[in-house]
Formats: C-alpha cells, sequence, structure tokens
C-alpha cells in the first residue's frame, strides 16, 4: 500500500494509533443514551485535522415535541 491511497474504514491501525472502534467506543462512553443518541458498531468515522474525528450517530426526536412551543 502507497502513502496515496485512502485508508478504509476496515483498517484496524488508523492515524495516531487510533482504529475507528476506538472512536466508535469512546463516542459510547462520552455521548450515548439508550433510545436517544445511539452509536451502530459500523458506525462512519470521519478524522479531523485537530487530534479528534466525528462519529456518525443515532439521535432520536420524538414527533410530539414542538421545541417553539415555550
Amino acid at each position: 500500500m502507497s502513502g496515496d491511497e485512502p485508508i478504509s474504514s476496515d483498517e484496524t491501525v488508523k492515524s495516531e494509533g487510533k482504529s475507528d472502534d476506538w472512536y466508535r467506543d469512546r463516542a459510547e462512553k462520552l455521548h450515548c443514551v439508550d433510545g436517544e443518541i445511539e452509536v451502530d458498531s459500523n458506525a462512519r468515522i470521519s478524522r479531523g485535522d485537530d487530534h479528534g474525528a466525528y462519529v456518525e450517530a443515532w439521535v432520536w426526536v420524538p414527533d410530539d415535541e414542538d421545541p417553539t412551543d415555550d
């Protein structure tokens, strides 16, 4: 593999030593609430330039609440 080829989301070793699974697990521990915010085991990871990554997640939005009703 040359340095010009993209890194697939399935590779275990990633930039800065963090795997996709590491970011998914960290996102779960920091942000997930069962039934409100959830991360799938195959969620996409998008690494940033500033020592972190975005992790794809599911966010529950109920249809019976209107935030503009305040």
